[in-house]
C-alpha cells in the first residue's frame, strides 16, 4: 500500500484532478510554508503574506481544472503566488522603498536628503518625464503589455500563457517594441 505523503506532485494533481480531496490537501499542506515564506519576501507583513497566501490557493483550486498536466505542479504554483503578491502589491498606496520606510517617509533619506533642487535638474526631470509619456502613448496595447510583464520578470513562456498567444510572437512583439523604444527615445 502507498502512503500519500510518498506521492509525487504529479500523481497528487492526478488524484486531485479526480476528485481526491486528501491529494488536494497534501498539496497544499506541501506548499503552503513555501509559499508564505515566498510572498512574506514580497510584503514584508505577516497577516498581508497570509492573505496572499489564501489568495493563491484559493486561485490554485479555481483553475486546477485548468492545469495542464506537462508542466510541473510547483511552477505553475510560484507563478500564481508571485502574480497574487504583484496584485497585492498594485492595490497598496504606497510600497516602501526600504525596511526604513514609514507612513510619514525614510526618516534616514529625509534627514541626508538635499531638497534644493537645482532649476536644471527640475527642467530635466520634466523634459523627461514628457518625453517618456509621449514614447508610452506611441506603443500599442499588446506591446506595452509585454514590455511590462517582461519587466515583471516573466519569461517569453510565461506571458506567451498569460496572454494566450503564441510563443515566438510574443518574442517577436517585445523585440519589436525595445526597438520602437530605441527609435522614439533617440528621437525625442
Amino acid at each position: 500500500m502507498v502512503i500519500m505523503e510518498q506521492l509525487t506532485d504529479k500523481q497528487l494533481v492526478i488524484l486531485a484532478r479526480r476528485g481526491d480531496k486528501k491529494a488536494m490537501e497534501l498539496l497544499v499542506t506541501r506548499y503552503l510554508k513555501i509559499i508564505y515564506n515566498f510572498s512574506f519576501r514580497y510584503v514584508y507583513n505577516v497577516a498581508d503574506a497570509e492573505d496572499i497566501v489564501q489568495e493563491t490557493f484559493i486561485k490554485v483550486w479555481r483553475n486546477f481544472k485548468k492545469f495542464d498536466e506537462s508542466r510541473q505542479f510547483k511552477n505553475w504554483l510560484y507563478v500564481i503566488a508571485k502574480n497574487t503578491c504583484l496584485d497585492f502589491l498594485k492595490k497598496k498606496v504606497a510600497i516602501p522603498f526600504s525596511s526604513f520606510d514609514t507612513e510619514i517617509g525614510n526618516p534616514i533619506i529625509d534627514t541626508l536628503a538635499d531638497h534644493n533642487i537645482l532649476l536644471e535638474d527640475e527642467v530635466d526631470r520634466s523634459l523627461l518625464l514628457t518625453k517618456l509619456t509621449a514614447i508610452k502613448q506611441r506603443l500599442s496595447p499588446k506591446a506595452a503589455e509585454a514590455l511590462s510583464l517582461r519587466l515583471e520578470g516573466l519569461t517569453f513562456r510565461q506571458i506567451s500563457e498569460k496572454i494566450n498567444e503564441p510563443l515566438n510572437t510574443v518574442k517577436g512583439r517585445y523585440r519589436r517594441t525595445i526597438n520602437q523604444l530605441k527609435s522614439l527615445f533617440s528621437k525625442k
